[in-house]
């Protein structure tokens, strides 16, 4: 099994990448700088794989706060077709919170998905973490297994310690 690159931390986002899959798991809402930065390690990611990366976000928890700046990074990312082998967006966070997460993440895959029209990589939304872990196992092929996957998902969806947190730290 390949290990896990810790890429960037900070209290709200976690970003790990796996082989050609970029894990994204939020513990609140995104600033257009962390949108910036799934971007940057998106595209980073996908030079050094020739068929592309992939993305999982995982919603863990937060306020329903979308900004425009950041509605105007999730489609440029969309757009740019920044995770063309796909995208699977796991939405943890109940209530309100999981509600405006479905919301912001419909919109943005079928703004992104008009703009590209049939080129358009596959994306789904899900509630829980096996059913998207067996979607994204199919998808990616390869060695790829769904409980590999869920694993994943769910050690990316660990809140991240406070000493940790305090302070932004990337890694390779």
């Amino acid at each position: 099994m390949s290990s896990t690159i810790h890429v960037y931390q900070d209290e709200t986002l976690r970003l790990w990448s796996r082989r050609e899959l970029l894990v994204a798991a939020w513990f609140d809402a995104p600033n257009a700088e962390q949108m910036r930065e799934v971007g940057r390690a998106g595209r980073a990611l996908a030079a050094q794989h020739v068929e592309g990366s992939a993305l999982a976000n995982v919603i863990v928890s937060g306020l329903p706060r979308f900004s425009d700046p950041v509605r105007e990074e999730g489609i440029r990312i969309a757009r740019e077709r920044t995770f063309r082998r796909g995208s699977c967006h796991v939405i943890l966070a109940g209530g309100l919170a999981g509600a405006a997460a479905r919301a912001f993440m419909s919109m943005v895959l079928l703004v992104g998905t008009r703009a590209i029209g049939k080129g358009a990589a596959r994306a789904k939304v899900f509630g829980e973490v096996f059913e998207a872990s067996e979607w994204m196992a199919e998808l990616l092929g390869g060695e790829w297994t769904r409980f590999e996957l869920a694993d994943l998902f769910r050690e990316a969806a660990i809140a991240p310690k406070a000493s940790v947190a305090a302070g932004d730290e990337r890694h390779g």
